[in-house]
């Protein structure tokens, strides 16, 4: 099993901030089109975010286990939230990526 945990704090009229990983506290907000700061992440591009990393390190996963060599991987992700009869939602993330294969293929 494993456990994956983060923090979060708030404190009078200052930014809330969250902590993961090791990584030190960064502040966290609402996005821009909610009324929120640039400054800050956001817990909608923070889940994009998740999925996209996630679809990567699961590429590289199986390309490893392949024994596929790659030379770069890069991709874009979009999240559409909507309205819906229950509320906002997110009803789509697309995740479109772009991979180079080595010239070089290793030995089998």
């Amino acid at each position: 099993m494993e456990l994956f945990e983060n923090s979060l704090s708030r404190q009078a009229s200052q930014p809330a901030t969250t902590s993961m990983s090791g990584i030190s506290e960064t502040p966290l907000g609402a996005p821009v089109e909610y009324g929120g700061s640039k400054e800050t992440l956001n817990p909608e591009e923070m889940l994009v975010a998740s999925v996209n990393s996630c679809i990567m390190l699961v590429f590289y996963h199986f390309a490893a286990k392949f024994n596929v060599d790659i030379s770069s991987y890069t991709s874009q992700a979009e999240g559409k939230v909507e309205k819906t009869r229950d509320g906002l939602r997110f009803t789509n993330i697309n995740v479109r990526a772009k991979i180079s294969l080595s010239s070089n293929p290793p030995p089998r």
